[in-house]
């Protein structure tokens, strides 16, 4: 049996907008002190959050252009396992026998699916720098790769967990 589940399209992009207003802070912080000489320590501490910034806009550009633009960004939910391609971090294909927990968390008001699993250094073998160093990230904070928001899916995520877990068990 195979379910999809398409990205959710409605949802406002506010990593997106965060990143723009905050470059635009920084912009106009930047205008503002130039005009009355500033120390060099304040120079580089600009600098460095105008180029994080930047990378942060950026990728949540990239993340806004595949959840509106891609018609392969869903979730598959099938016998072998669940095919994640809903964000620019998906780890792809994740086995049933590489899953070991399936739990609901909630962060700032919107629940996650955390998928925990037996190896997660496998499931970052094929990805980028920039996609590794978000998807440790994530490791770190939630102990996997593999997270599902609410605001991500087109279905109430109770349902979800259910139908991972029909298949899982």
């Amino acid at each position: 049996m195979n379910i999809e589940v398409p990205v959710n399209k409605k949802t406002i992009p506010i990593s997106l907008i965060t990143g723009l207003l905050s470059l635009v802070i920084i912009s106009f912080i930047i205008k503002e002190y130039s005009q009355h000489g500033i120390s060099l320590f304040f120079i580089v501490i600009l600098i460095i959050l105008t180029i994080y910034f930047i990378a942060y806009t950026f990728i949540a550009f990239l993340e806004f252009i595949k959840t509106q633009f891609d018609k392969n960004a869903l979730l598959k939910v099938s016998n072998i396992g669940i095919n994640d391609n809903l964000s620019i971090f998906s780890c792809g294909t994740i086995f049933w026998d590489d899953i070991t927990t399936i739990e609901i968390k909630k962060e700032f008001n919107i629940e996650v699916i955390i998928i925990k699993l037996t190896n997660n250094d496998k499931y970052l073998a094929n990805k980028n720098i920039i996609q590794r160093y978000i998807l440790k990230k994530w490791i770190k904070k939630w102990g996997t790769p593999i997270i599902i928001s609410e605001r991500k899916i087109s279905c109430n995520i109770q349902e979800l967990k259910q139908i991972f877990l029909k298949h899982f068990l």
